[in-house]
C-alpha cells in the first residue's frame, strides 16, 4: 500500500473515530462506545502492522547491504591474493618443479610443495593485513567449529556409555 493510500485510510479510521467518538459522548449509547472502541482497535492493529512492515524492510536492506559490503570485501580480498600470486609466480613455478618429485612407480610426492606453500602464506601473503585478518578468522571459526565437533562426540560418547550402563 503506498503513501497515498494508507494516509487515506488513516483519515477515514480518524474521521469515524471522531464522528462515533461524538455520538457516544452525547448519546451514552453502548453500542456507539463498542463501535469506537472497535475502530480503535483497528487502527492500532493497522498501525503496528505498518510499523513492522517499514521496520522488516528495513532490516532487509542493512541485511543486503552487509551482504553485498561482504562480498566486495571477499572479492577484494582474492584480487589481492591473485595479484601477489601472479607477482610470485616464476619463484612458486619454480619451488613446485623442485619439490614435487615421483618416484619410479609414478606416484608423486607433494610434501615439500605443501611446505612451501605454508611458507608462501606466511612469509608473503600474510604481510598484508587483510589476508592476515582474513586467514586469522578463517583459522579461528575452524577451531570453533573443531572444537563444537569434539564437544558433540563427547557428549555422545558419554551417552552412550550412560545407555550401556543401565541396560
Amino acid at each position: 500500500m503506498d503513501n497515498f493510500a494508507s494516509g487515506s485510510l488513516l483519515l477515514i479510521v480518524g474521521s469515524s473515530c471522531l464522528i462515533f467518538g461524538t455520538t457516544a459522548l452525547i448519546y451514552g449509547s453502548l453500542v456507539a462506545n463498542v463501535v469506537i472502541t472497535i475502530i480503535i482497535v483497528l487502527y492500532l492493529i493497522f498501525y503496528l502492522i505498518r510499523y513492522l512492515q517499514r521496520k522488516d524492510g528495513e532490516l532487509l536492506k542493512e541485511r543486503n547491504r552487509l551482504i553485498l559490503e561482504a562480498k566486495d570485501k571477499k572479492t577484494k580480498l582474492m584480487r589481492t591474493i591473485d595479484e601477489l600470486i601472479t607477482q610470485h609466480y616464476r619463484s612458486l613455478n619454480a619451488e613446485y618443479l623442485k619439490s614435487v618429485y615421483q618416484d619410479s612407480y609414478e606416484n608423486k610426492f607433494y610434501d615439500k610443495w605443501h611446505e612451501e606453500i605454508d611458507y608462501f602464506i606466511n612469509n608473503v601473503l600474510k604481510k598484508n593485513q587483510d589476508i592476515a585478518s582474513a586467514l586469522e578468522y578463517t583459522e579461528y571459526a575452524r577451531e570453533q567449529r573443531q572444537l563444537a565437533i569434539r564437544k558433540s562426540v563427547k557428549n555422545e560418547i558419554s551417552e552412550q556409555q550412560e545407555r550401556s550402563i543401565y541396560e
